[in-house]
C-alpha cells in the first residue's frame, strides 16, 4: 500500500531514445505516427522484438502509418494477438 497512488502519467515525446528505461518498461500503450528518423523506429522495433518478429513489426508500422495522419496503436496490456492496431485518419473525425 502507498506504493501506487492510482495516478496516471502521460508522456509525450518526439524522441523515444531520450526517455528513461524505467519509463519505457512501464508503458501501458504507445501511439506512433510516421517517424522522420529511422533510428527512432529501430528503437521501437528493438524494444518490441521479444513479442513479435522485427520484419513483421516493420510491416505493421508501414501499414499503420501509410495514410496521412494515421497512427499505430500498441496496447502493451493486451494479449499479443490483440496488442497492435491501426488507427486511420478518418477515425478521428
Amino acid at each position: 500500500t502507498g506504493r501506487h497512488l492510482g495516478c496516471a502519467c502521460w508522456l509525450l515525446t518526439q524522441k523515444l531514445r531520450v526517455v528513461s528505461l524505467i519509463c519505457r518498461t512501464n508503458f501501458c500503450w504507445m501511439l506512433i505516427w510516421r517517424l522522420r528518423i529511422s533510428k527512432e523506429l529501430s528503437t521501437i522495433v528493438e524494444e518490441l522484438d521479444a513479442l513479435v518478429d522485427r520484419k513483421l513489426l516493420h510491416e505493421m508500422y508501414k501499414i499503420a502509418t501509410s495514410e496521412k495522419h494515421s497512427f499505430w496503436y500498441i496496447n502493451l496490456l493486451n494479449e499479443r494477438d490483440q496488442m497492435f492496431s491501426r488507427i486511420p485518419n478518418t477515425a478521428l473525425l
